[in-house]
């Protein structure tokens, strides 16, 4: 959505967020510290489906059929990165291989920190296009008949 609405260019806008990332952090820590491995990812996968349900929601494509809109797009967009910007550093530890590329496909730095899992954390980029798939779908040889 990024390259085909804005011509690949993510701006920096002030955003309430679709997800409290700071909640996240400080639960998804303690729950690290006890090694509770399976509680943490449920949680991040909690707000993956939050982040879902906003884009539901605000409907980006809708928004760019009218420029009028132009600047809610902005922040719906910039919602979404920063949103799966604290994800990827989030999911780090579990996608150790496909963090970093769902950052660079975002045009963020690849810094894990754990203090990028809040709110408003991605930074301005330009140059993002879309990616190749991160989970390419296995073809499995179909059986003999």
């Amino acid at each position: 959505m990024i390259a085909r609405y804005r011509g690949g260019t993510v701006k920096r806008v002030e955003s309430a967020g679709a997800v409290d990332f700071d909640a996240i952090r400080t639960d998804v820590a303690a729950r690290l510290d006890v090694f509770d491995l399976t509680g943490a990812l449920e949680v991040i996968w909690d707000a993956v489906r939050k982040l879902n349900q906003y884009v539901t929601a605000e409907a980006p494509w809708q928004l760019a059929k009218d420029e009028a809109n132009a600047d809610k797009l902005d922040v719906v967009l910039y919602t979404l990165v920063d949103g799966l910007t604290a994800l990827a550093v989030a999911l780090y530890a579990y996608l150790p291989e496909t963090s970093p590329k769902i950052l660079a496909a975002l045009g963020q730095p690849e810094d894990p920190t754990w203090d990028r899992v809040r709110n408003g954390s991605a930074a301005a980029a330009e140059g993002v296009g879309a990616s190749e798939p991160l989970f390419p779908r296995i073809e499995l040889p179909s059986a003999a008949a």
